[in-house]
């Protein structure tokens, strides 16, 4: 209302001054004032739901029945209604308050989606619009509250979020059925469902490491053992893992002689722990620290029945320093051969290298130190590893207080394997039996034994429509080429490929007429028109992420140009879908032959699927597949075709460059600098400061940061938009300390400084540095310095982290000569290049805390924490002068002379170069000082001054005393700027 009010104002005074016509224009101005005065105090609701309901699975929707990892979508069977969130932003004002208020809504819910009517591996993957969020156990930022995955066990339990919706008694716990629930799902602003498919296969939990067993060495007054803290300290290498679980820590007991001085006591022995492939295995063995101690152990390996496969006995021990642990190992606990040393304090053991196949141990070590024989492989018995046990645990001490030192510890844990395969394939054979299971068949009603040395395994089966049980074994046989046939039990086997029989020629041609057939090995071809010049088999490829793809066989010599294109829902790799392409392509042409073989009843026992040979007239050999048989009184009657014994073996050359992804993007958090900084463009020469921003991880392959939103405060309440930054900049740490530098404006060629960044950095030639003031800029703390090398000394690709040593520095740049001492490890580096942005102020924000939040596109302001900032304005203070003389005239005074110099950064010259002013008049403090007392202040327009003996006098200074001479010029914004200094004398 108050905006139409300052518009009919416009309105009447236009009317007033032109009539009608001013009338209109002072409207619109007055719309528009009122407009800019009133927008401050406005909220802007963004759009809303009304209806929060969520429709699910309709009755009688088809439950998929999955083998091994295929992708699917799966059905909603319960969804509760959205839950809105409603975002408030300040946009506009000053920081401080006043801006208009816009207001959005976002929405999140719980579902419950039934994956399959069978029980699954697990959930490794899930994409949502096609665009992967969940893979290794990680979940995408923001994709969801929580996942839980239910694999259809018989024990499992109703999911206590969809209990507590429903109602206890009403919530089934789907036992057999494989379902995951996802809480607080994110619906963006939309509200929408996102298309989610799941991959079925085996997901770890990689956040979580599992304590099996602990031994620890801390004794009281009363001679009890306790476990000691030490021993639940994760090793370095694994602070990735932030949690740990006890699953069975020992059990101590009163030892009496374990303090004795000299004594070795086992103190502690544990149970079998049974052995997970899907984990690697960390021992972490500490000595003690007085002199003497040692802590030993013993780990056995241990097979289904108990029996000891590998031991591994290792004596820790002081001598001097550093400690030692000696490794024996072996599988006679009397007779252990010894493999090397280990130099540390505490060593860590890695027991992830253990291949679980019957004949072979292998043990990798991570942190030997000095140590020799970093791994080694071990042959044990048929059975293989299936447990292991810590046993024998040794504490020995020689101190003389005879007590046992409380640091001395052993601990066993297992952490997920980081890169171990998340596909869970079937076995043929078992496929197959689980499909004559799901068709209501009795074990003793099939036969699949014959199909176990197929080697191939079936990699991804969904069977989502309604069908029959022939129909998927008919798509089975298509990819593995077996056969079914049906007797007092259905029998299924591979492809006969050996013959059965060989039938010489006067075998051949029986028949109802005495002198028998005329011709009884007849050939016929079948018609090559009928037959495609190509096969198309289209496939789900397992190395593409499950994305339809197509591999071709070609006849090469054919009469027509056609292609057969065939389907089938089997997921599988490209070289397996290009041999199955080959072997239907093959295996078809050599069926075009045929002939109908009437042999005697002796060869009752062929069946059809038997390879025979045949034997013509003329000697010839013709190798045949028995297509059908029909009895035919006193003999039989065998139709056959051609067979080809290599159809069914292809070397499946075809294109390997497939992307699977297996990491979900992510949203890193920002970095943000803000940078109290000299002028670095002219156009910036106002109040203000810079920003970078940067994400706190570059991994290109994983990280999407589309840039952040920078908002600031002045009370850490209410925060206004400042900026988006869409670029990241180059940002890091020194890593060791930039030493102090009084060359002057030479070429710094003997200090090195070793900086991490998050982001590369490159090296660049003396002419490009002098030509160009850009080139290689770098702020390190608040130094401005421009390096010439930058040697690559480590990279971490994954995380997007260089460590460079730089060296060849021009020191003190852009007026910074006042911060070229007093560096430490650890400062700020930014890349001074035009991802740094600029902030404008003005100058009654000078010396005022602000406070300064930078959010990555895609997060809430509300996430992150604030930073503390205060600009002083060094952007806009001078810089110091230089080549400050003091020249002594006796019986005069000394006369002071300087050149100065400017903010601005263009560059200037000619036959007679002036420097720019860069100021708004040209004023300078001179200061004089006798020791740290100010004598006097004087304020010149010249760059030169003198200090007369009457001056000195006034002063309370004789001749010949020792005075300092402090410049600066002066700002009409900032007061004074950098200051340079000259000992002098008194005339």
């Amino acid at each position: 209302m108050a905006q139409l009010v300052v518009s009919a104002v416009g309105a009447a005074v236009g009317f007033a001054i032109g009539g009608p016509a001013g009338a209109q224009i002072g409207w619109v101005a007055g719309s528009m004032v009122g407009a800019y005065a009133f927008a401050e105090n406005q909220t802007h609701e963004g759009p809303r739901l009304k209806d929060l309901k969520i429709t699910g699975t309709d009755y009688g929707d088809v439950v998929p029945w999955v083998q091994g990892s295929p992708r699917i979508a799966g059905q909603i069977i319960w969804a509760s209604n959205r839950r809105e969130t409603r975002h408030e932003e300040e946009v506009g004002g000053k920081g401080g308050g006043g801006g208009a208020t816009q207001v959005t809504y976002t929405y999140d819910c719980d579902l419950l989606i039934l994956l399959a009517e069978n029980e699954i591996a697990g959930v490794s993957r899930v994409w949502s619009n096609n665009e992967l969020i969940f893979s290794n156990g990680r979940a995408k930022n923001g994709a969801w509250r929580s996942m839980r995955v239910y694999n259809g066990t018989e024990d499992q339990l109703p999911d206590p979020t969809y209990e507590a919706a429903v109602g206890v008694g009403n919530a089934p716990a789907y036992r057999g059925h494989g379902y995951v629930v996802i809480e607080g799902l994110q619906l963006g602003g939309g509200g929408n469902l996102p298309n989610l498919t799941f991959e079925m296969g085996i997901a770890p939990a990689y956040d979580k490491s599992y304590l099996l067993s602990a031994v620890a060495t801390r004794v009281d007054t009363d001679q009890n053992l306790y476990l000691d803290a030490g021993a639940t300290n994760l090793p370095t290498w694994a602070d990735n893992f932030s949690e740990y679980y006890d699953v069975g820590l020992f059990k101590f007991s009163r030892y009496t002689n374990l303090t004795a001085p000299g004594r070795t006591g086992v103190i502690a022995s544990a149970g079998a722990i049974p052995i997970d492939n899907r984990y690697d295995y960390f021992l972490q063995a500490s000595n003690g620290y007085w002199p003497g101690d040692r802590c030993g152990f013993r780990l056995s390996f241990l097979d289904a029945f108990g029996n000891i496969v590998v031991m591994m006995y290792s004596p820790g021990y002081l001598t001097g320093a550093p400690y030692v642990h000696e490794l024996y190992y072996g599988n006679d606990p009397d007779n252990l051969t010894k493999t090397g040393k280990f130099i540390n304090g505490a060593v860590v053991f890695t027991l992830g290298k253990i291949i679980f196949e019957p004949g072979l141990f292998r043990f990798q070590r991570s942190n030997s130190g000095s140590g020799e024989n970093e791994s080694f492989t071990f042959p044990c018995n048929a059975m293989g590893i299936r447990s292991v046990r810590i046993s024998d645990v040794d504490v020995v001490s020689t101190y003389a207080g005879g007590s046992v030192n409380p640091a001395a510890y052993v601990t066993l844990r297992k952490f997920p394997k980081e890169n171990q395969p998340t596909i869970a394939p079937n076995s043929v054979d078992t496929v197959v039996s689980n499909l004559f299971s799901r068709a209501g068949y009795g074990v003793s009603d099939f036969d699949t034994s014959l199909l176990a040395p197929l080697k191939k395994p079936v990699r991804a089966l969904a069977l989502s429509q309604v069908a029959s049980t022939r129909s998927a074994l008919e798509v089975l046989q298509k990819c593995w080429h077996f056969e079914c046939s049906a007797t007092e039990r259905i029998a299924v086997r591979l492809r006969a490929t050996t013959p059965v029989v060989r039938i010489p020629f006067v075998d051949i041609g029986f028949s109802s007429n005495t002198g028998g057939l005329d011709d009884p090995l007849v050939i016929k071809m079948g018609n090559d028109l009928e037959m495609p010049a190509q096969i198309a088999l289209t496939y789900p490829n397992m190395a593409g992420d499950y994305n339809a793809d197509s591999q071709f066989s070609d006849r090469l010599i054919s009469g027509q140009q056609s292609t057969q294109t065939m389907q089938v829902p089997v997921g599988m790799l490209p070289a397996e879908a290009k041999g199955v392409a080959d072997a239907l392509l093959m295996d078809a042409v050599a069926g075009l032959q045929s002939t109908t073989l009437s042999v005697p009843l002796k060869y009752a026992f062929v069946e059809p699927g038997d390879v025979v040979e045949a034997v013509a007239r003329d000697g010839r050999i013709y190798r045949l597949r028995v297509q059908t048989r029909k009895d035919q009184g006193i003999w039989l009657e065998l139709e056959c075709r051609l067979d080809d014994v290599g159809a069914l073996d292809s070397a499946a050359i075809t294109d390997e460059g497939y992307i699977t992804v297996q990491d979900p993007a992510s949203m890193p958090d920002t970095i943000l600098h803000a940078l109290d900084a000299p002028l670095l463009r002219d156009a910036d020469d106002q109040p203000g400061f810079y920003l970078a921003a940067a994400p706190d991880s570059i991994n290109v392959a994983t990280d999407q940061w589309k840039g952040a939103n920078v908002a600031s405060s002045w009370d850490d309440v209410d925060y206004a938009s400042l900026l988006s930054i869409l670029e990241a900049a180059t940002v890091g740490e020194s890593l060791t300390v930039l030493p102090a530098w009084n060359g002057g404006p030479v070429f710094d060629e003997a200090s090195v400084l070793r900086v991490e960044m998050l982001g590369q950095l490159s090296s660049t030639s003396r002419a490009a540095m002098l030509l160009d003031e850009t080139v290689n800029a770098l702020l390190v703390g608040d130094e401005v310095v421009r390096f010439r090398n930058a040697e690559l000394v480590e990279a971490d690709e994954d995380r997007g982290r260089y460590t460079y040593q730089l060296t060849g520095f021009i020191r003190g740049f852009r007026g910074t000569e006042w911060a070229m001492g007093g560096h430490a490890a650890g400062e700020r580096c930014v890349l001074l290049n035009r991802s740094v942005r600029r902030v404008n102020t003005q100058l009654n924000e000078l010396q005022v805390q602000r406070w300064l939040k930078a959010t990555t596109v895609g997060k809430y302001i509300t996430d992150m924490q604030p930073q503390a900032f205060t600009s002083t304005g060094r952007a806009l203070k001078p810089f110091a002068p230089v080549g400050l003389r003091a020249l002594t005239e006796e019986g005069v005074g000394v006369h002071l002379s300087w050149q100065r110099r400017t903010r601005l950064s263009y560059r200037y010259g000619g036959v007679s170069p002036s420097v720019p002013l860069g100021e708004a008049t040209e004023r300078y403090r001179v200061q004089v000082f006798a020791g740290d007392l100010l004598l006097r202040t004087e304020i010149v327009t010249q760059p030169q001054w003198a200090y007369t003996i009457e001056m000195s006098a006034d002063d309370g200074l004789s001749s010949a005393d020792a005075v300092r001479f402090e410049v600066c010029q002066l700002s009409d914004s900032v007061g004074p700027g950098y200051v340079t200094s000259k000992e002098g004398k008194t005339a």
